[in-house]
């Protein structure tokens, strides 16, 4: 790849001393009649023996030039090609929990649960829900789809964050892809059962109460206020 680069180096390095003896054997050429033939004769024998060398030397430092940048060309390339290294899941404290855990809990809490690569998919009080995880992230996921967002009003944009504030707790109201979901998150390995099991309870709720109270059915927290910011600074 980089055989013309050494080409051309060789030349430039060849070519200078060349020109530079060639200028001197004019120079040479123009005292001759002042030093003589016998001393002109051994001071051209002197200055082809500089020539040769030079040459000698010009070919031997494009060699070495070139096999340089080949071996510097070969350890950027291998750097480059270098494969990408996956996240590593974080170490796990013991007792927290797992996928496996979740998986547990829904087999008698939920029905028709199907599980694939880290998903679980299965009704939970007639309710279709899906739960999705991530071990390396260590980040759980429950999602239950509402209606299409094409439904939604501008009035009902502004209720459901206003659940979202207050009525909804732990759950929230969401629109991805179209739809409308109720959802829960949270840290997958410091979820406990009995959170897990709020959570399905809080989620189901959401999508009961949609267009009513927006409430997940447990407590509200920070509604039925005036002004619930009272007291904080100004936005």
């Amino acid at each position: 790849m980089h055989e013309p680069l050494q080409v051309i180096t060789g030349i430039t390095i060849c070519v200078l001393p060349l020109r530079l003896i060639t200028e001197f054997a004019l120079i040479l050429r123009e005292v001759s009649g002042f030093i003589g033939p016998p001393r002109m004769k051994h001071l051209s024998s002197w200055v082809l023996g500089i020539g040769i060398l030079s040459v000698a030397t010009g070919i031997a430092w494009r060699d070495i030039q070139g096999q340089e940048l080949s071996r510097s060309f070969a350890r950027t390339s291998t750097a480059q090609l270098q494969p990408i290294q996956s996240p590593e899941p974080p170490p796990r404290s013991e007792g927290a929990t797992t996928i496996q855990d979740l998986e547990e809990i829904l087999k008698t809490e939920a029905e028709n649960l199907q599980v694939e690569g880290g998903q679980l998919a299965f009704s939970y009080d007639g309710r279709t829900m899906v739960i999705l995880t991530s071990e390396t992230h260590d980040r759980m996921r429950i999602i239950a789809p509402i209606a299409s967002e094409d439904t939604l009003t501008d009035e009902q944009r502004k209720e459901l964050l206003a659940a979202n504030f207050s009525s909804a707790l732990d759950g929230r109201y969401a629109v991805s892809n179209g739809v409308i979901f109720a959802a829960f998150l949270h840290p997958l390995s410091t979820l406990d059962e009995s959170e897990f099991k709020s959570a399905l309870r809080q989620v189901s709720a959401l999508v009961a109460n949609y267009g009513g109270s927006y409430s997940s059915g447990e407590i509200q927290f920070g509604a039925q206020q005036e002004d619930p910011l009272q007291g904080l600074p100004e936005i």
